[in-house]
C-alpha cells in the first residue's frame, strides 16, 4: 500500500515538472480604468520570460523564422450568440535578406515582441476592424517548430498560450 503511495506521488511529481514550460508568455496591456483597450493600427507588446535555471534561444521577428511565432485567437463577446475561436495569424512576407537570427534569454531575462496590429500583417484582420468599440476575447499563441535551422541554433521549440482576456477594441 505505501509502496502504490509512493509510486502515485513519484508520478505526479516527474509529470508536473516535465510539462512545466521554462518560458512565460504575456500580452502587455495592463487593465486600466475597469477595462484592456486593443488598440488597432499600433503595437502592443507580447512579452517572453526565460523561467528556465538555463539561457534559452528564441527567434527575433526580423527573420522568417520567429515572424510568424505570434498567433491571435479571437472571439466575439456577443450574448445572443455562441463564437467560435478565429485565428489572425500573419500574412507571409517578402524577405530581401533573411538571416537566422535568435536572442538568447538568460534565466529570468525577458524580450519584447511589439506585434502591429494592423490590416496589411495579419490574416482576417477585418474581425477586428468591425468591432471597434466593442468587447473581444484575446488570446495569444506563440510557437515555434523544429526545423534545421532550430535544431543547428539550438532555438527552443514548444507552443505557448496566455489566458484569454477581455479588451474593448479601439482606433486611436
Amino acid at each position: 500500500m505505501i509502496i502504490m503511495l509512493l509510486i502515485g506521488l513519484i508520478s505526479a511529481v516527474m509529470s508536473d515538472t516535465t510539462t512545466k514550460s521554462p518560458l512565460m508568455l504575456s500580452v502587455g496591456i495592463p487593465e486600466m480604468h475597469g477595462r484592456r483597450t486593443l488598440p488597432i493600427n499600433r503595437t502592443f507588446p507580447l512579452i517572453l520570460i526565460n523561467t528556465f535555471e538555463y539561457p534559452l534561444k528564441l527567434w527575433r521577428d526580423t527573420c522568417s523564422w520567429g515572424y510568424v511565432n505570434p498567433i491571435l485567437e479571437m472571439q466575439g463577446i456577443d450574448p445572443e450568440k455562441n463564437h467560435q475561436w478565429l485565428i489572425l495569424n500573419k500574412f507571409d512576407k517578402y524577405w530581401a535578406r533573411n538571416i537566422p537570427d535568435a536572442a538568447l534569454l538568460a534565466p529570468g531575462e525577458s524580450m519584447v515582441l511589439n506585434l502591429d496590429l494592423k490590416e496589411d500583417i495579419w490574416k482576417n484582420f477585418e474581425f477586428l476592424a468591425t468591432r471597434v468599440g466593442k468587447k473581444v476575447r484575446m488570446r495569444v499563441v506563440y510557437r515555434n517548430f523544429v526545423d534545421e535551422q532550430t535544431i543547428k541554433l539550438k532555438v527552443w521549440t514548444g507552443e505557448l498560450r496566455t489566458a484569454a482576456q477581455e479588451y474593448v477594441v479601439v482606433k486611436p
